[in-house]
């Protein structure tokens, strides 16, 4: 009996053995499948066949049974499939292969992984639909499918997982409705499904089966109808995010039930309507509340500043009007204000310094006017303040320019006036961005701010500054400076160059510098043209800056934008501005250039814009221009050019502007004209162009200018100018064009300024559509032009007569003609007979 005792032991502990030898085989195969699925491996990475399983990088297997429980290979840089065989991992209970490279479709053998709770397959590139299967994975708890390219509908099979708590679908390409039986599903504590494409609308009972929900994102997608008043019964809902979405109606009052609320974002929903409802004053645990760009009307409740958690209110871009509530300060820990973009009136309440823990305080772009309050300087967080956009006036506050936490101010677009304070840059040594454009400041800009070394942005454009330019080379970390449109002067004689210039090539990263319309008088310092490689932008026009463009200026390969017309600048364009391969707008007009336009600006093949109007400059137009497709503009007026247009510059389609008056240019008009379908602007005038206007002029339907006078043209004006049906001004005055005015002018109902003047024409003046709109003016000093009275011209008798004849002597004359021919016939019939 003992002997048989033993055997049958023996027979289980064996039979268990072979069983669980057999299992982890299993597993180990299932594990080698998905390896060799996998087509990136790191280094690091240990799957050797020499080892147990339970050894391997990630793998997690149960102590009584030796099976792989959990695989977790988040974050390792893993690329390709996932295997099918994975799915005979049945006693897994925890899948994580989140943050990798995978791809293709989910298998559907992993539907066979019954123990499963926790599925992580999210960052990844996933494509297909989500499988059905998820529906049949009965103890599944969290499932994470985040930040791949899923597409198609959301598959209602799971709400068969009653013990879903987790539902992560968020930046994916789903579309369609949410299953509405997703919000029956009790255990759902959850739910994130922002970033697709999800339309319909959100049941009405929504919150009436989800008592545990907690989280609530759906936010960016396309859901509309509106908020489900019952949200309320979501009673432990402390996350809700419904931006980005067409929601309409108004924010349900019923909202403000629900007390544990910690975050809620309505933004960007356009279809909102009426206020904010005074309850959400009563979410005593709220502490961020975006309902920003929403359309919002009325005032802001002031039961909203009686939550004392709340730390960021947003209410952004929308019609609210009135007065911020005085109560404001009651929101010991508000961080976060932004008021920006609304219709608030009145003045900044003093009370605001009570909100010491505010870090940002937006309130531009609205209605508030009075001075600014000195408290506003006490708040001692303050990090980041924009005022911009207002009717504030009176001085800065002084107390504003000694935070040493400040790091962004914007005040531009005020009514501001007075002295900045002599030490400015002193206390504000934590300051970035000091935006104080078109204010009434005056004075001098302090030399003391310099002491802001950490600033990057400085815009003061459009004030009333004079005085020197400080030595801004001190800020090394400036990006972007702004100080045109003031009284600023650069150097005391102008025979000194432009020493704050020079400095400035110490700013590595400057990258947009605008000095424009200052009187600096000065010398242009060939040291601008050793700037840092990143300077992508200078305005400098209207500035009364003398000296020559040095050849170095091609070393500024990173510039976009080059505007230095309006000055005194003399000498020759260097060729080596063709290095700049990078540039779009080259503004050089209104100088005293002189020499030909060099064919190294055709080398800039993404130029837009080129200015070089109102030089000296000599010799023909450059014929390679035409082959830089890029251009929009081009604008030599008034220069000393000669010889003829270039054949090929008619082949610049997308050209709006073409202005070559005021030259030397001859030769006939090319009809390849018509090819510019897009051109505004064209101007030839004052040249010595001739031959015909050609009649594909038609082809230019965008056309609002057209000035061909004072040249040589001759012939008659094209009837096709009658379909150029956009045109506001044509002046074709004191050419030798001939014959008649076309009738099919009136047509061009848009027409306000129209001149033939000086020319050769002769016949009726048209006198319908536009023409009635015209004067004497237009029509003087032709050959034989006759018409009404208001336009001073012989009346028309010939008209008269020649419809006199027409009417009456003509066919009177046809007449007479049958009658003789009549009598002749009866004639020669009576000889023919008598003979």
């Amino acid at each position: 009996m003992e002997n048989f005792i033993f055997s049958f032991a023996l027979s289980i502990i064996l039979l268990n053995s072979f069983t669980l030898s057999l299992n982890s085989t299993t597993d180990k195969y299932a594990l080698t499948s998905f390896k060799n699925s996998i087509t990136s491996l790191p280094y690091a990475f240990n799957w050797s066949q020499n080892t147990s399983v339970c050894d391997w990088t990630g793998v997690s297997c149960g102590l009584k049974h030796g099976r792989v429980t959990a695989l977790n290979l988040s974050g390792y840089g893993l690329a390709g499939t996932v295997a099918p065989h994975l799915g005979n991992l049945t006693f897994l209970r925890y899948l994580d292969i989140s943050s990798n490279s995978f791809a293709g479709i989910l298998p559907f053998e992993l539907s066979k992984l019954r123990r499963l709770k926790v599925m992580n397959m999210g960052m990844n590139s996933f494509t297909g639909e989500i499988p059905t299967w998820f529906g049949s994975l009965p103890q599944l708890e969290e499932l994470y499918l985040f930040n791949n390219t899923f597409v198609g509908t959301i598959p209602s099979s799971l709400v068969n997982n009653s013990m879903l708590k987790t539902l992560h679908l968020y930046s994916n390409q789903l579309s369609g409705s949410i299953p509405h039986g997703i919000f029956s599903v009790s255990s759902l504590r959850d739910i994130r499904i922002r970033n697709n494409s999800l339309s319909g609308w959100l049941p009405n009972d929504m919150c009436n089966n989800m008592p545990n929900i907690k989280i609530l994102v759906l936010s960016h997608n396309q859901i509309g109808g509106q908020i489900p008043p019952n949200i309320w019964k979501c009673k432990r809902l402390e996350t809700l995010s419904l931006s980005y979405n067409n929601f309409n109606g108004n924010i349900p009052r019923e909202i403000g039930r629900l007390r544990v609320l910690r975050e809620m974002y309505l933004g960007y929903v356009d279809g909102f309507q009426g206020g904010i409802p005074i309850e959400i004053g009563n979410l005593s645990r709220l502490e961020i509340l975006h309902i920003d760009h929403a359309s919002l009307t009325g005032d802001i409740p002031s039961s909203i500043f009686n939550i004392s958690s709340l730390r960021v209110l947003n209410l952004v871009q929308n019609n609210l009007s009135g007065h911020i509530p005085s109560n404001i300060w009651k929101c010991k820990h508000l961080e976060n204000l932004g008021l920006d973009f609304n219709n608030l009136s009145g003045n900044i309440p003093p009370t605001i310094q009570n909100a010491s823990m505010l870090r940002e305080l937006y309130l531009g772009s609205n209605l508030f006017t009075g001075e600014l309050p000195q408290e506003i300087g006490t708040l001692p967080m303050l990090e980041s303040f924009s005022l911009s956009g207002n009717s504030l006036y009176g001085s800065i506050p002084s107390s504003i320019f000694n935070s040493s936490t400040l790091k962004r101010l914007g005040l531009s677009f005020n009514e501001f006036s007075g002295i900045l304070p002599s030490d400015i840059g002193h206390s504000s040594i934590n300051l970035k961005v000091l935006l104080l454009t078109y204010n009434k400041l005056s004075g001098q800009i302090p030399n003391s701010i310099i002491n802001a070394s950490k600033l990057t942005i400085l815009e003061i454009t459009g004030n009333s500054f004079s005085g020197s330019i400080p030595y801004f080379g001190n800020l090394k970390f400036l990006q972007r400076l702004l100080i045109s449109e003031n009284n600023l002067t650069g150097a005391e004689f102008p025979t000194q160059e432009l020493t704050f210039i020079s400095s400035l090539s110490n700013c590595r990263d400057l990258k947009y510098l605008d000095v424009a319309s200052n009187p600096l008088n000065g010398l242009l310092p060939a040291s601008l043209w050793n700037f840092s490689s990143s300077l992508q932008t200078i305005k400098a026009s209207n500035n009364n800056i003398m000296g020559v463009i040095p050849p170095q200026v091609g070393n500024l390969t990173s510039l976009l934008n080059i505007y230095m017309d309006g000055n005194q600048l003399r000498g020759t364009i260097p060729p080596t501005i063709g290095e700049l391969k990078q540039l779009q707008r080259l503004y050089l007009g209104r100088n005293q250039l002189v020499g030909s336009i060099p064919h190294d600006v055709c080398k800039m093949n993404n130029l837009g814009e080129l200015s070089l109007s109102s030089n000296m400059l000599v010799g023909p137009i450059p014929e390679c221009l035409g082959e830089v497709k890029s251009l929009k503009m081009i604008n030599f007026g008034s220069n000393l050019l000669n010889s003829t247009i270039p054949a090929n510059l008619w082949s610049l389609t997308d050209l709006v502007t073409l202005r070559l008056s005021s030259n030397n240019l001859n030769g006939p008009l090319s009809s390849r004209l018509g090819n510019l379908k897009l051109i505004r602007w064209l101007d030839l005038s004052a040249n010595q162009l001739s031959g015909d206007i050609p009649g594909s002029i038609d082809g230019c339907q965008t056309l609002d200018l057209l000035n061909l006078s004072n040249n040589l043209f001759s012939g008659p004006i094209p009837q096709s100018l009658g379909k150029v049906r956009g045109l506001i001004t044509l002046d074709l005055s004191y050419n030798n064009i001939s014959g008649s005015i076309p009738k099919s002018l009136e047509s061009l109902h848009f027409l306000e300024s129209f001149n033939v003047s000086g020319n050769k024409l002769e016949g009726k003046i048209p006198d319908g559509g536009c023409f009635r709109n015209f004067s004497a003016s237009s029509f003087s000093h032709n050959l034989a032009l006759c018409g009404l009275i208001k336009f001073q011209v012989p009346p028309c008798p010939e008209y008269h007569h020649r419809s006199w004849v027409k009417k009456l002597i003509v066919p009177s004359v046809i007449l007479g003609l049958l009658v003789e021919e009549v009598i002749l016939v009866l004639y020669l019939k009576q000889h023919f007979l008598m003979g």
